[in-house]
């Protein structure tokens, strides 16, 4: 144990249209700013490059959503999807969590960041 926060795997699930997740790009094209992610008081976020995310397992799709709170976040949100289906079976989504936990860092903007 290295006394170490780190993203616990529950908190990159899966529901049966992948995992939710934010684009960078589009949330920087929508002019959101980056510490409107989520409530810092309850929330860390983390960061990973897309390419954590093993194309040969899974892929990212643009998928706006629908939080009625913060409309503009719609256009920022992704799904990281597996390539047969969009909830993969429980195997591959391991490999997929390990992948991004393996290169992921915290959100800067976090004012109570565990780093």
């Amino acid at each position: 144990m290295t006394g170490k926060l780190e993203p616990h795997a529950a908190s990159l699930g899966f529901d049966d249209d992948g995992m939710s997740v934010h684009s960078e790009a589009r949330r920087a094209d929508s002019e959101v700013p980056r510490d409107a992610i989520c409530d810092w008081d309850t929330h860390h976020a983390i960061e990973f490059p897309v390419v954590s995310v093993q194309p040969e397992l899974a892929r990212v799709v643009i998928s706006p959503g629908d939080d009625p709170v913060d409309k503009r976040l719609n256009e920022a949100h992704a799904l990281v999807q597996g390539l047969d289906k969009p909830k993969p079976g429980k195997v591959q989504r391991a490999e997929i969590r390990d992948g991004i936990i393996d290169s992921y860092r915290w959100v800067a903007e976090d004012p109570n960041c565990p780093e």
